[in-house]
């Protein structure tokens, strides 16, 4: 397991190699996997921009993989040279955060 749903770290991953599996617990308690990540893909997109948002799925590593991360304070630093880069990201991020929080 990378990430375990409701773990609060600030922090993106990026998959350099491999598989990883996202799964989410539905109302009932019910988990199932919802899709498959594979190389390029990213998860942590919440939390790696607003630093205590918990993730909202579990992450789990399906082959042997290759992770990149970032962590919130990395984010800051790099953003901090391009601000129409951090307007359009937070501008999706806050987006993402509130369908994500009208689907719970």
């Amino acid at each position: 397991m990378i990430v375990q749903e409701g773990d609060i770290f600030p922090c993106m991953y990026f998959i350099h190699e491999g598989e990883v599996e996202k799964w989410v617990t539905d109302k009932g308690g019910d988990k199932k996997m919802i899709s498959l990540l594979s190389t390029n893909d990213y998860f942590g997109f919440i939390p790696g921009l607003f630093p205590n948002s918990p993730f909202q799925f579990t992450y789990i590593s399906r082959t042997v993989v290759d992770v990149v991360f970032l962590r919130f304070q990395d984010w800051q630093d790099l953003l901090q040279g391009y601000p129409e880069v951090k307007y359009s990201l937070y501008t999706a991020a806050k987006q993402l955060k509130k369908e994500m929080m009208g689907k719970n």
